[in-house]
């Protein structure tokens, strides 16, 4: 979502994330050896999901993988919330007092209402981008997402820059983009 028409999007799911024996991404709080159905980018052999299996007991970082998985399954429910631009899709992406700033020095959204009005009012209609990302950085704490947002029928390219702090159900807390116009 974001700023719509001026570069913020999901598509394609195009995310690398590491994982416990793959790439894709997941849901925080698998139980230990549970398989992991994940979409997504997978190393670029296949279109296909993968499927590992991810014991956060026996895996070394698990918090930091788990923080991978948690960033993976947030913008896959940002890129569903942006296609239906649903207010309840909208919603469960943030936590009840989450902020949203579409540039960093602006004035954030706060709370669902303020983040759903402010979505609904800059949306794009289902199609008219395509977006590619790859993380910067996780942690558990914060996530930092690079990306590129197409808008062939504009003729338009942005290149993005996602700070994500998500709380431990999954949901952000916090989220402030940035958005560059790529040069014609």
């Amino acid at each position: 979502m974001g700023v719509r028409g001026r570069g913020v999007g999901v598509r394609g799911r195009g995310a690398w994330v590491r994982g416990a024996g793959g790439v894709g991404g997941g849901r925080v709080g698998r139980k230990p050896g549970a398989k992991v159905r994940r979409g997504g980018y997978n190393g670029g052999m296949t279109d296909e999901p993968t499927e590992t299996t991810f014991d956060e007991a026996s895996t070394p970082g698990a918090a930091t993988h788990a923080a991978e998985f948690a960033v993976a399954d947030w913008i896959n429910r940002y890129e569903t919330a942006w296609e239906t631009n649903e207010p309840d899709d909208i919603r469960a992406l943030f936590t009840p007092d989450a902020t949203y700033r579409t540039e960093p020095y602006s004035t954030p959204w706060t709370g669902h209402d303020e983040i759903v009005a402010g979505w609904i009012s800059m949306k794009d209609l289902p199609g008219d981008a395509s977006f590619e990302w790859h993380p910067l950085a996780i942690t558990p704490a914060v996530a930092t997402i690079e990306a590129v947002t197409d808008y062939p029928r504009e003729g338009r390219t942005f290149n993005n820059l996602w700070v994500i702090r998500l709380a431990p159900d999954g949901r952000a807390s916090d989220f402030t983009e940035w958005y560059m116009q790529q040069p014609a």
